[in-house]
């Protein structure tokens, strides 16, 4: 069972995308060991503003690192119909796209570090002079809190083990699934760098379609949360 991770200290709207009368925003959101990349179309003019398509891939998202390496690109393995397609927006109308993305190249998880969101509006906007519209974030992944974590167990019953790289630190967990939590804060016992965590959770209170997730971070003397690291203990789809 694969292990998702992300440290969301960082996620910052760098720019949105403005022709006057029209702005363009992507913001990611993380959950459930996903990135979640909402995109947002809205008239901010007087004037209804129209956009024609050509296809029916009406935006394209980008993902690079640090160094500016292609990580994901949306479209890549993707097939769209192409069809002449156009969208009115009126003064105050918005419209909205979500993308979700799991973290991985290629089957292995990201390195921590900082990541860069491009998004393009793939239509264009039928007004003289309008230009593309594109909109920049970014998100960051910090240092895993254990390295070697292994998942094993089903319906409510799990056994998490790990190791740490600093036995000096206090860890904590929680499990939840997004909406509802499962177990409580709790102190994982740590005993010369390794852990193992049990968790027991009646059948008949699992979720139905959604992700049960443990939740390990860390606490700062103010007793905030940070440096969460999701690891999935089962995905439920019935």
């Amino acid at each position: 069972m694969l292990n998702l991770w992300i440290g969301a200290a960082m996620m910052l709207s760098l720019n949105a995308g403005t022709n006057e009368d029209i702005r363009f925003d992507v913001n990611p959101s993380i959950n459930n060991g996903e990135v979640v990349i909402d995109l947002k179309l809205e008239n901010i003019g007087d004037e209804t503003v129209n956009f024609d398509f050509h296809s029916s891939q009406k935006y394209e998202i980008e993902i690079s690192d640090e160094a500016g390496n292609e990580i994901y690109t949306y479209s890549k393995g993707k097939s769209f119909l192409q069809v002449l397609q156009n969208l009115a927006l009126t003064p105050g109308e918005s419209k909205h796209w979500t993308e979700k993305w799991n973290f991985q190249k290629e089957g292995e998880e990201l390195n921590p570090g900082t990541y860069k969101i491009t998004a393009a509006l793939t239509g264009r906007q039928l007004k003289e002079g309008a230009g593309p519209l594109t909109a920049q974030s970014q998100f960051t992944i910090a240092e895993k809190n254990a390295i070697n974590v292994q998942t094993v167990g089903e319906n409510g019953i799990y056994k998490v083990t790990g190791e740490v790289k600093d036995s000096a630190e206090d860890l904590y967990y929680t499990v939840e699934d997004g909406h509802h939590v499962y177990q409580k804060e709790q102190k994982v016992h740590i005993k010369d760098e390794q852990f193992e965590i049990n968790i027991e959770i009646a059948e008949s209170k699992l979720p139905n379609h959604a992700t049960l997730m443990l939740n390990l971070y860390k606490k700062g003397e103010d007793e905030e949360i940070s440096s969460t690291q999701p690891i999935v203990l089962e995905r439920f789809n019935h």
